[in-house]
């Protein structure tokens, strides 16, 4: 009987590691987010609210995701007690905002209730998206045209420049039947203190690239 007991667990062995292993890869995929992480006080200036998502984005070297969100043009300072990641999130996007923070891929992806519904692109799914090793900006510019292709079969080509710093050198990716939105996730993850918008927007100065879908806000340490 002990034999067979024996026998019978090392047969379900390889199911159980490949089992813990899926398990530890989620969990610190939910632990790169840190939704509860200490952070120290926050204090910015008078500027947009987006401003201060990408300022503290790269201050602690978090990587964010807005789908959507109301009045983040709104210009206000920022003065924050030391706190987690959501309350200084939650603080910043400010109390007319009914802002819903989930973890995916290790960034923080952000909806305001409030504002309109994410764009449906998001959830398209792209049939293959790879980059060699590359500066983000490039590997970014290369989801795009992916992107572009699969909503528009017809596309038959692209004009544009990447201006400014290219960025942190990531990837390569190979990555099949993915979203829109993890496949953002994945290039800002792999880039900590970068943010993607869904939208145009173009509110800064310094480095941004966007086009007709999304803005990419690149990581970029303080100029002293």
């Amino acid at each position: 009987m002990d034999s067979f007991a024996e026998g019978d667990l090392l047969k379900i062995f390889p199911g159980l590691l490949l089992l813990s292993v899926i398990f530890l890869l989620n969990a610190s995929a939910e632990d790169r987010c840190k939704l509860a992480r200490p952070v120290s006080a926050f204090v910015t200036a008078r500027q947009s609210r987006l401003a201060s998502l990408r300022d503290f984005a790269r201050q602690n070297r978090l990587s964010l995701g807005i789908e959507s969100a109301s009045d983040l043009d709104e210009q206000v300072p920022i003065r924050t007690a030391p706190g987690s990641v959501l309350s200084v999130l939650s603080a910043i996007l400010g109390p007319s905002s009914e802002p819903s923070f989930r973890c995916l891929n290790g960034v923080v992806v952000i909806r305001d209730r409030t504002a309109s519904k994410p764009p449906a692109w998001l959830d398209t799914r792209v049939p293959n998206f790879q980059s060699n090793r590359s500066p983000l900006g490039l590997a970014n510019n290369m989801l795009w045209m992916c992107v572009e292709v699969v909503l528009n079969p017809q596309q038959q080509g692209f004009a544009g420049d990447i201006l400014g710093d290219l960025g942190e050198q990531i990837g390569p990716f190979h990555i099949a039947h993915a979203t829109v939105r993890t496949l953002l996730c994945q290039l800002v993850a792999s880039s900590p203190g970068s943010v993607w918008i869904s939208g145009d927007v173009h509110p800064f100065t310094g480095t941004s690239w966007s086009n007709r879908l999304w803005t990419l806000l690149p990581y970029e340490r303080e100029r002293r």
